[in-house]
């Protein structure tokens, strides 16, 4: 409540909330009751806080007084409180008994003031947007997750950038809103994106280029490091370094199977189960390309080569030649108002929509995940399909112990 309540001080520029320099304290008043009970006890307050974190503590602190106070038969007294958060201690400033301890009085030098109704639009209709309701249309209007819509609502810098770069490129708005809360921010850390040399039109692009896979997450990282030290276009940083996605599968297959060949006890590990034996193999395959190769592909061709199964590019081959999909469970997604709905889903290969059929009434399913088209997670359930809009809808295929995992794209196979 305390940091909503300074955040929605510092977007119209109210304050620049700086608790450090004294430009905002937080007082907390703290009373108890029984359970059950409705009447509150007597309350204290403890003064001048000057962090979100020591006004935490201190409430902690005072809770834990009072309610040993109260077991032991003892009365609250009204009163104001230090917390020492050095110590962890509480100790009294003065004592408010009555309420004429407080010295209310009018204040002659200040006017009553009338306000009137046409005043107050006025007031609402100069404010900005403030942070929970940005969230709160990042949500709706974009699909973003809560912590991410949050994130970026609650931090205006973030959220102006964010939304400066979708205006550049609004094709990807998860995905973009992904780069900005992360990685752009654990380049950045606590600075401004736009005192930054990283254009949002920049990034934008940059992300889009990540999404039609003409450059694979690793190497849109480097040319991220080289936006932020010198800032510049995208794709000429990409054409200058050479680091154009690998869309060369057999020469991308020689790599994998020279890379197995050479740790062979890495490649027995993953062929007898050990997921995790699979980064030893991925690691050179990624070195050599100098990330340009898609590490979802490589992995595919790895367990390929170890002979462990057709892998994901079979099934994405056969979706291709029948236009369908189908899976051992139908998922769905729910609005607000808890209607359901079919979301739509680019396939990471083929790039056409999947749909996510509704549920029927009282039928079954797992939908993990946001609303509103975001990312969702279907395991195997009752009998049901997907199919791609407009073809005919393909027959239930047996469950699989591995959920397939829907985040803009089929992520793993069936």
């Amino acid at each position: 409540m305390a940091r909503t309540a300074a955040r929605d001080a510092a977007r119209p520029g109210v304050s620049d909330v700086n608790m450090d320099e004294g430009s905002l304290r937080a007082d907390a008043n703290v009373s108890l009751r029984p359970v059950g009970s409705e009447q509150l006890g007597t309350k204290t307050e403890l003064k001048n806080m000057n962090s979100f974190r020591f006004l935490e503590r201190g409430v902690a602190a005072e809770i834990e007084r009072q309610r040993a106070i109260l077991d032991a038969g003892e009365e609250v007294v009204q009163e104001t409180l230090h917390f020492d958060p050095a110590s962890g201690a509480i100790s009294s400033l003065r004592s408010k008994e009555e309420a004429h301890d407080y010295r209310y009085f009018p204040e002659p030098d200040l006017v009553p003031i009338a306000t009137t109704e046409a005043m107050l639009d006025e007031a609402r209709a100069a404010m900005p947007e403030l942070p929970a309701a940005r969230a709160e249309r990042f949500e709706r209007e974009l699909g973003l997750s809560v912590e991410r819509a949050r994130q970026l609502a609650f931090r205006a810098e973030l959220g102006d950038f964010y939304e400066r770069a979708l205006a550049a490129d609004g094709a990807h708005p998860r995905r973009l809103a992904d780069w900005v809360g992360g990685e752009l921010v654990g380049a950045l850390g606590d600075q401004d994106p736009a005192a930054s040399r990283v254009a949002p039109a920049a990034l934008g692009a940059l992300v889009a280029m990540v999404a039609e896979r003409t450059l694979a997450v690793t190497a849109a990282r480097e040319v991220l490091s080289v936006l932020v030290a010198e800032g510049g276009d995208p794709a000429q940083i990409v054409a200058a370094r050479g680091l154009e996605a690998i869309d060369d599968e057999a020469g991308l297959a020689a790599i994998v199977a020279r890379v197995i060949a050479a740790d062979p006890l890495a490649a027995e590990q993953v062929r007898t189960g050990n997921a995790k034996a699979i980064g030893a193999l991925v690691g050179p395959v990624m070195r050599e390309t100098r990330g340009r190769a898609d590490g979802a592909e490589v992995t595919r061709l790895i367990h390929e080569a170890l002979g462990l199964g057709s892998g994901r590019r079979s099934a994405v081959s056969g979706w291709r030649q029948r236009g369908e999909v189908a899976a051992g469970c139908l998922g769905h997604t729910a609005n607000d108002a808890g209607r359901r709905r079919a979301d739509h889903f680019g396939h990471e290969h083929t790039q056409r929509p999947i749909q996510i059929p509704a549920l029927p009434a009282g039928g079954r399913g797992v939908h993990d995940g946001e609303a509103a088209g975001g990312p969702a997670a279907l395991r195997p359930c009752s009998p049901g399909s997907l199919r791609v809009t407009g073809a005919t809808r393909a027959p239930p295929l047996p469950g699989s112990s591995s959920p397939v995992a829907l985040r803009g794209s089929v992520s793993s196979s069936v």
